[in-house]
């Protein structure tokens, strides 16, 4: 039996699996029962259970008779995880989650590579493209999501172009090149502006669309310096400050003025200080009227948008990885970054970051470009390859105290040795290194080394290094 740090009670069985008991009813006669099932991947793998155990970082380890050791940290429930059940027709339709919305309405809305998802009371609603383009999609592979002004859903396919929602009769109007002549039909990032407009990345450029009036304008690169860099355009954000588009594209980042139409291009030279990391710029954040977070496929970059200076944030610094697909900033002003290794928080006052791996709860190592959401509540939403996180980032328990390191070997010119050798006249028996307290070295051991680890059951595989001297 055990009763943890918050005071609830395990009870472990031989042959019935796992019984729990919250504090609030404690010692009462309901329990709720843990057993092992096929089904569930990451429960019980057996019910012969023969030992309970919390260690100080938090973690409950469960011994079992001949399915080796549980571990559970209480913390990997913070990170809401939600994807597709082979037996459950109400998950998401697809693990590889694109793009996620929650509207006014607090309705959540995600986009797979095959369909659209509705949140409802009772799970979620699947749309599909039906044979004749009615009603329905007119492509399953979903690329991105807007609610606008006037609280319209748009819904940007890959090859059957722009969707409106139409909740009076749950259907979908489109909006192709063929019916309303867009640049494409691949709609990879849409943002809207302050006069109504629908700003469009695609295969082919930047399109302004007022759905309104239904009024296409397409800005393409060409030979004249005042046009965009590149018809690959992964991100959009709209700047009221400053009257601008901001559109990050496979070759660099733009700013469109709408005061005179024209274009800025900032882009990646090794020769300039002041450059961004990389010409593929994949995510980009507004924090204010003078900074703008620049995420690419070779790190972070802060733009002071004002004196045109580029900071910038690599894995050098820190980060698990400088493919950056989605920026989203909460109350506190921390930056929260998907990459292709895992979820990071980033302090932009102290450079200090916080990562988090699929052992802490997060979908996958891998997330997608533009797959993220910050609703009004300040919830955040990531999806990656198994399906998408929602979390309150005010309200995650995070660890604070630094893991205790402890020396795990002992190395004489880098090969490691035997403890017992340096033991003073070997009257003390030996012992672990890290239960020895003292070691004496004779004059030729000039190059003495030791491994350490920092016990960190919470993270056990980031905690190792070794030091030489």
């Amino acid at each position: 039996m055990l009763i943890d740090d918050e005071k609830n009670l395990w009870v472990s069985t031989y042959g019935h699996g796992l019984y729990y008991q919250t504090k609030d009813i404690l010692l009462s006669k309901q329990f709720q029962q843990l057993t092992y099932s096929p089904n569930l991947k990451h429960g019980l793998a057996n019910d012969h259970l023969l030992s309970l155990y919390q260690d100080p970082k938090g973690i409950i380890w469960i011994g079992t008779d001949g399915y080796g050791l549980h571990r559970y940290d209480k913390r990997q429930i913070q990170f809401g995880h939600q994807k597709h059940q082979s037996n459950n027709s109400a998950s998401i339709s697809n693990d590889f989650v694109r793009a996620i919305l929650k509207d006014s309405n607090n309705i959540l809305w995600v986009g797979t590579r095959d369909g659209l998802n509705k949140q409802t009371d009772t799970g979620f609603k699947h749309y599909k493209a039906d044979k004749n383009h009615n009603i329905g999609l007119t492509n399953n592979n979903i690329f991105s999501l807007y609610e606008d002004a006037n609280k319209r859903i748009w819904v940007g396919t890959y090859g059957g172009g722009l969707l409106l929602y139409n909740p009076v009769n749950d259907s979908f109007s489109a909006f192709t090149m063929q019916s309303h002549q867009l640049s494409s039909n691949r709609i990879y990032a849409i943002e809207g502006d302050h006069i109504g407009n629908l700003w469009l990345g695609s295969n082919e450029g930047l399109t302004r669309f007022n759905p309104d009036t239904l009024q296409v304008t397409h800005f393409k690169y060409s030979a004249d310096k005042n046009s965009i860099s590149n018809n690959t355009v992964f991100s959009i954000t709209y700047d009221s400050e400053n009257n601008a588009i901001w559109a990050g594209t496979r070759v660099g980042l733009n700013k469109f003025s709408l005061n005179d139409e024209t274009f800025t291009h900032y882009q990646s030279d090794l020769k300039k200080p002041n450059s961004l990391t990389h010409d593929m710029v994949t995510s980009l954040h507004l924090q204010d009227k003078n900074t703008l977070w620049v995420g690419t496929l070779g790190g972070l970059n802060k733009l002071n948008i004002q004196t045109n200076k580029v900071i910038n944030i690599t894995e050098f610094d820190g980060l698990l990885n400088d493919n950056i697909f989605a920026i989203k900033q909460d109350s506190s002003g921390y930056l929260w970054l998907s990459s292709n290794q895992g979820l990071t928080r980033y302090a932009p006052q102290t450079q200090q970051m916080q990562h988090f791996l699929p052992a802490n709860g997060i979908q996958h190592h891998s997330f997608i470009l533009g797959a993220a959401f910050q609703a009004n509540d300040g919830e955040l939403f990531f999806g990656g390859i198994n399906g998408f996180n929602q979390f309150d980032p005010l309200k995650l328990t995070l660890a604070t105290k630094p893991p205790e390191p402890v020396i795990t070997d002992l190395l004489i010119y880098n090969q490691s040795v035997a403890t017992q050798q340096y033991i003073k006249n070997k009257t003390q028996a030996a012992k672990l290194i890290s239960y020895t307290d003292r070691l004496f070295f004779k004059e030729e051991d000039s190059v003495i080394g030791f491994k350490f680890s920092a016990l960190n059951s919470a993270e056990p595989l980031l905690n190792t290094n070794m030091l030489t001297s």
